[in-house]
């Protein structure tokens, strides 16, 4: 069995994986209104949903065709590379791929950051403004108090919220834009709670914060715990979806005669297939790997 052999039963072995996960897999709750759409209507989604994530990532000014532009500039140049020494336009592409899309990678992990040290200071948050509606004082003094002394990262999203509550004039709006911005079930709550306090005074709030502050601990720290159970598997998802790839690469630099019958157009075509193959099962793995997440119903959208 040559070494071309070889990376086909990979690759199709990686395929079938691939074609079984997504038998097995959870498949999200769609509303069909996405494939009706026009391609401008989801043009105009997909930018928006582009927008709020380089917000939440903290580059609330770039641009978001700018962004793309830059990523798919920087997948161009990378996929020039190897179509010019390895002399495969289909691996070429491929790597192109993989790297326009490391940008928004980027983007993702930073923003996911950001939201988990903001909910991660949610407790001690909470916590503040209780005391400081137990001392007599209104939310938004406690609010301020939170922007100027609070945790580090609630500090700059309760700054925005007095903001954008002096701009509106009114509390509601200003709270609701938080939500969209910050798009967490966690802080959808504390949104809707920090709208209470006309209808329960502020000593029953300064309750619904203590209470909310236990109950927020008590979850972020079962979602840590399930998300370190997580880290093993994830990592093994990315080595299994990279070992075909890495032993096509050092296959063909160590042994290019094994490797010759993807120089032709059938072989670039079943490559392709391979490497899709590789790309939809480590999709599948990193889906079924993610920690849950409960659905938002206090506040919709964002982002969109």
């Amino acid at each position: 069995m040559n070494g071309s052999m070889l990376v086909n039963a990979a690759l199709y072995g990686v395929g079938l994986a691939a074609a079984l996960g997504f038998v097995t897999a959870r498949r999200s709750r769609t509303d069909g209104s996405g494939l009706l759409a026009g391609p401008r209507a989801r043009l105009h989604r997909l930018l928006g949903r582009l927008r709020h994530a380089l917000a939440q990532a903290g580059w609330p000014h770039v641009q978001a065709l700018t962004f793309v532009g830059f990523s798919a500039g920087l997948g161009a140049l990378a996929g020039v590379l190897p179509t010019l020494f390895v002399g495969w336009p289909t691996l070429g592409l491929a790597v192109g791929l993989a790297v326009g899309l490391l940008p928004l990678l980027v983007v993702a992990v930073r923003a996911e950051a950001h939201r988990a040290a903001l909910l991660a200071a949610v407790p001690d948050g909470l916590a503040q403004l209780r005391d400081a509606l137990e001392g007599g004082l209104s939310v938004q003094v406690g609010l301020q108090g939170l922007a100027e002394d609070g945790p580090d990262a609630l500090r700059a999203e309760a700054a925005r919220l007095l903001a954008e509550e002096a701009l509106f004039g009114a509390c509601g709006p200003a709270v609701a834009a938080s939500a969209q911005r910050v798009a967490d079930p966690l802080w959808d709550t504390v949104c809707a709670t920090l709208l209470l306090e006309r209808r329960v005074g502020c000593s029953q709030l300064a309750r619904a914060f203590g209470e909310l502050a236990q109950t927020t601990r008590s979850d972020l720290q079962v979602l840590a715990e399930a998300e370190a159970r997580q880290v093993g598997l994830i990592w093994t998802a990315r080595a299994l979806s990279g070992l075909p790839l890495a032993l096509l690469i050092v296959g063909r630099a160590i042994a290019p005669g094994y490797f010759a019958v993807y120089d032709q157009a059938e072989g670039q075509f079943w490559l392709g297939v391979g490497l899709a193959s590789v790309a939809g099962v480590g999709s599948i793995l990193w889906l079924l790997t993610r920690p849950p997440r409960a659905p938002r119903v206090l506040f919709e959208g964002g982002g969109d």
